[in-house]
Formats: structure tokens, sequence, C-alpha cells
């Protein structure tokens, strides 16, 4: 299991079920924070491998339509979908 914080596992998991619905394979990178230590994590996402993703709040949060946009525009650069902080605009 990844620890990622509810707001930005919202985020994440609409990219992701975006490429997938596409039947786009991509490539999930992100920095594992120093409390969880340290180091980048890499994912090979495809159609036909199970994902799963638990919130800890039942609640929905509101999306950031700008996050989701940056996101899926970096799933299409040879580096795969860089997860990043959420842009402040």
């Amino acid at each position: 299991m990844i620890p990622i914080e509810d707001r930005a596992l919202a985020h994440l998991e609409i990219v992701v079920f975006h490429k997938l619905h596409h039947d786009e394979c991509f490539l999930l990178r992100w920095r594992v924070a120093p409390e969880n230590g340290s180091g980048r994590v890499a994912l090979w996402c495809a159609p036909g491998i199970a994902l799963s993703f638990q919130f800890n709040s039942a609640e929905p949060v509101e999306i950031n339509r700008a996050w989701i946009r940056d996101l899926i525009t970096s799933s299409y650069s040879i580096g795969g979908v860089e997860f990043s902080d959420e842009p402040l605009s």
C-alpha cells in the first residue's frame, strides 16, 4: 500500500481511470516523502492490471481541474505521469 493523502489520491484516481478507460498504458512516478523513507517509486499501469484506491475519508473532495489537466498532460511525456503537488492556481 502506498500512503497518499486523500485529496491527492482523488486526483490520481481520475487520471489513472482516464488513461485506462482509453486503453492507454503509462508509467506513474512520484517521490517518496522523507517521513515515509525518501526515494522514488515507478509503477507501470496498463489495462488488465488490478489497482485499488483506498481513502481515509468517506467524503469526496473538490476536484481541481487544472491539476487533472497537468497530470494528464504529463502522462503523454516520455517519463509518464509525474505525480506532483497541486498547483496553486
